[in-house]
């Protein structure tokens, strides 16, 4: 926390201004330094190392889920070796390539992530009224299977044989802007899942 600060994730994201279109894309972000100078999207940075370029780091999707039809999704695992201490991303089961070690220090995650973060976020920028932008399908987690977005099978590895349901708490800034329908360990094949988003203003999200 504080200065302390390191991450490294991954996800789905509109940035109309990093991309130049408003456009689902694949992205990557790291920071050493709470989201100072050092950190960056994607390979702006030359500071991910890539091994397999079938996988296009900041490309968009072929296809789309669309409301009350088809569903698409990816899956993403971030892995810290433990030989030799880099933080690896794989998409789907190809192994992406990795952010090494030496880029982060031992009061943040050079030895392990004290922190699991899921779920979606937008950026609010009006200063009059709440933004109206979309999280995810633009529902909310109630439209549930075919409207809403959703993430599932959340876990996380002690090994690369051996996972856990993630059974963690939810946190929402204002649930009638955006909101989340969380189902820990549900027994079904989703494992622990939630749907979540939102449209954001409206008459209840000012």
């Amino acid at each position: 926390s504080g200065s302390d600060l390191e991450t490294v994730e991954a996800g789905v994201q509109k940035y109309k201004n990093l991309y130049g279109d408003y456009k689902s894309h694949l992205f990557i972000y790291f920071t050493p330094d709470n989201y100072g100078s050092g950190g960056c999207y994607n390979l702006s940075c030359n500071k991910f190392v890539q091994v397999n370029n079938s996988v296009y780091i900041g490309g968009d999707f072929d296809n789309y889920s669309s409301i009350g039809g088809s569903q698409y999704h990816i899956k993403l695992t971030w892995w810290k070796d433990d030989d030799n201490g880099n933080w690896w991303l794989r998409y789907g089961d190809t192994w992406v390539g990795y952010y090494p070690k030496e880029l982060f220090d031992t009061n943040g995650i050079a030895t392990y992530g004290g922190r699991i973060n899921f779920g979606g976020e937008i950026v609010n920028a009006g200063t009059t009224r709440h933004t109206a932008t979309d999280m995810g399908s633009g529902r909310f987690p109630s439209g549930g299977w075919q409207y809403a977005a959703f993430q599932k099978n959340i876990a996380y590895y002690p090994s690369l044989t051996l996972n856990y349901h993630y059974t963690g708490t939810t946190f929402i800034t204002n649930a009638n802007c955006y909101d989340i329908d969380f189902s820990p360990n549900s027994g079904t094949a989703w494992g622990s899942y939630f749907y979540f988003g939102g449209a954001g203003y409206s008459a209840n999200c000012q």
